[in-house]
This record gives structure tokens, sequence and C-alpha cells, in this order.
């Protein structure tokens, strides 16, 4: 693997990290939890909980490009249902993103463990099955807007109906 050039990681990670901010704090309020966002930090309780770049979630995003690459080589669809798929890559990181910083929030805010060992236990075990699942639900949800349709060999028809 060749990391991101530096200019480009860095022109990425301040508005990712922006985003991060904002969507963990909703989600944090959606579970019921006073969370605030003032700039990258998200005002939790007494805590103060830094959205540091390295939460931006580029790094972690390589993982999920993993995850869609072996659903497109694995899934038998049609090529713009695989489209569709890699299109979902960046919505499906954001959330997946979201939802680890906010279950780290929540797993040191109880005190169940330190912020750090909560940061890397929600980026493993929380981010990316929680991606595998959303492109299944992605997958899911394109089987069922657009049914597959059997085609029928007209030949083999014929051929038992002469009986």
């Amino acid at each position: 693997m060749v990391p991101l050039p530096f200019f480009l990681e860095t022109a990425l990670s301040g508005p990712l990290q922006k985003i991060a901010t904002s969507l963990s704090t909703q989600v944090l309020q959606f579970l019921g939890q006073p969370a605030f966002a003032e700039g990258n930090e998200i005002l939790f309780g007494k805590a103060r909980l830094q959205v540091a770049p390295a939460c931006s979630g580029l790094r972690l995003f390589v993982g999920i490009v993993a995850i869609a690459y072996v659903y497109v080589v694995t899934v038998r669809r049609a090529w713009w249902e695989k489209a569709i798929l890699f299109a979902a890559l960046v919505p499906v990181a954001m959330v997946a993103n979201a939802v680890r910083i906010s279950a780290a929030a929540l797993l040191s805010q109880y005190g169940l463990m330190t912020h750090r060992t909560a940061d890397q236990f929600a980026g493993v075990v929380i981010m990316l099955p929680l991606a595998f699942f959303l492109f299944a639900l992605v997958l899911w949800y394109l089987g069922k807007l657009i049914p597959q349709v059997e085609v029928m060999d007209m030949t083999a028809v014929v051929k038992h109906s002469r009986l």
C-alpha cells in the first residue's frame, strides 16, 4: 500500500473531521445523550472529546474500500449495481466513522474503557462490521427496488410442448 500524499491527507482530513464531529454529535443526541459540537470538539457531559485528524476516518476508509471490493468480486450482480455499491463508499464510511466515534465516547463516558482503548475497540469491533452490514443493506435494497427477472429460453418451452 502506498499512503496518500501528505497534502491530500491534510486537505481531506479537515473537512472530514468537521463532518465526523457533526454526525457523531447527532448520533449521540439521537441516543438521548447531552452532546454539542464546538469546532472539532464534542461537549459530552462533563468531558470535552477532541475529534483529532486521526478520527477523520481517512485511514479506516481503506478497510472499507477493501470490504466493498470483496462484495464487488464475490456478489453476482449487474455492473451498474456494483457501481452503485462503490458510490455508496463515502456515505458508508462517514456513517460508520460517526458510529465509531459515538461508541467510543459512550464507552469512555461511562467508565467502561479509557478513551484511547475505546477508540481502538470501536474502530475494529464496530466500524468494519457496520460497514459490511451497510453494504449488504445497499445490495438488499437494490434487490428489492429492482427485482431480478429470469430469462427463459423459448426453445426449451417449444420442445416440451411438442411432447
